[in-house]
């Protein structure tokens, strides 16, 4: 797992390239590896288990995915709901997790009735998403079952949402 779309593509191209050199029969150990950024991955789960949190995850096909500055979502929240989203954002910036802690249900909450049900999505929203999601038993159990390693690239570029996705898939 990794931050960028660009790193996500240039490990599984190395991927491709090494394995090759170390093992034979590498074409079968190079399908069993999950590259992914952070949002990617969440998305992956989403669009599998999503609709358990709520039905319109069904639909994830069309969302459109915005940050938390973009216009777009000033159709569909009020100033209130956007200082919620603005707290979750203003904590991760200052990596505050007790802050973190204490906003992150009022994010879901306007994701979950003002942005979802509009097929509206933020980036953070997707972390947030599948961090609830992860909480389900059944579907951590069967990540953390499912993935025997998690490698993560550039580990210090993480933040707060990508630690605590990670956290959730490896269950803790």
């Amino acid at each position: 797992m990794t931050f960028s779309v660009n790193a996500a593509m240039k490990i599984k191209d190395s991927l491709k390239s090494l394995l090759p050199e170390l093992v034979e029969n590498s074409e079968q150990y190079v399908s069993k590896v999950d590259v992914a950024n952070y949002h990617n991955f969440a998305m992956k789960l989403l669009y599998k288990y999503g609709y358990s949190i709520n039905q319109e995850f069904i639909h994830l096909g069309d969302f459109i995915i915005v940050d938390e500055e973009n216009a777009v979502l000033n159709n569909h929240i009020t100033s209130s709901d956007s200082d919620r989203l603005k707290a979750l954002d203003d904590a991760l910036k200052a990596s505050d997790e007790e802050e973190m802690r204490n906003v992150i249900d009022d994010y879901w909450n306007v994701l979950n009735t003002k942005l979802i049900p509009n097929h509206i999505i933020t980036y953070n929203g997707l972390l947030v998403s599948a961090i609830r999601l992860l909480r389900k038993r059944q579907v951590s159990s069967f990540y953390k079952e499912y993935y025997k390693m998690v490698i993560i690239d550039e580990f210090q570029d993480t933040n707060m949402l990508g630690c605590w996705l990670v956290n959730k898939l490896i269950g803790r």
